[in-house]
Formats: structure tokens, sequence, C-alpha cells
């Protein structure tokens, strides 16, 4: 049986031999299981979520790994994801001394 990783891989190979296949979920192998996202939401500091929220990224999951994904032990969240206005984080040095930023990097979709 392959891990979620292996699946994962044949899953992004997959999709790059076909550019035309749009995934509207966001993939990463953690350790022994694959990581999901999809929904970014502006609006404010509310960290509650509906399962509706959850809909793309589980249809993403069972078309991509079929019977290999445990969909009934899926853990869901959602959390802040601070984002700068136009995009671009915030790195560097700022007028008050010994204080760096490393923010905003929010969503590159």
């Amino acid at each position: 049986m392959k891990t979620p990783r292996e699946r994962w891989v044949e899953a992004a190979l997959a999709a790059k031999a076909n550019p035309l296949q749009v995934v509207e979920a966001s993939l990463s192998a953690v350790g022994d299981r694959v990581r999901m996202t999809s929904v970014a939401e502006v609006g404010g500091y509310d960290t509650s979520h509906r399962p509706e929220n959850f809909a793309k990224i589980l249809a993403t999951g069972r078309e991509l790994f079929r019977d290999g994904i445990a969909l009934d032990r899926a853990e869901y969240w959602a959390c802040l994801r601070p984002a700068t206005p136009d995009g671009p984080p915030y790195i560097g040095p700022t007028p008050v001394r010994n204080l760096w930023l490393n923010t905003g990097p929010g969503s590159t979709i």
C-alpha cells in the first residue's frame, strides 16, 4: 500500500502532466499524513468554520486518493493568515530597535 506522501507525489505529477486539470485545493505532505487546504476568507479574527467550508477539499481528496485516504479521520480547523493589502509580506527591520518583521504572506492564490 502506498503512503499518503507517495499518493500525493503521484497526484502532483499527474497534474503537472495535464496542465488543464484544475485542483481547487493545496496539498502538502506532513510526515505520513496529507494536509489539504483551500478556502481563504477575509473576515477579521473569526476562526470558526462550517462543514461547507471543507466540501471542495474533501471532494478533491476523494478524487485524487479514492479509497487511499481516511477522510473519516480528518481534522478540521480554521486559522488566521495575516496578509498585506497588496500581497507581498513585510520582511525586514522596523524603526523600532531590534524589531524585525516576517509577516503577512497570506495566500498566493
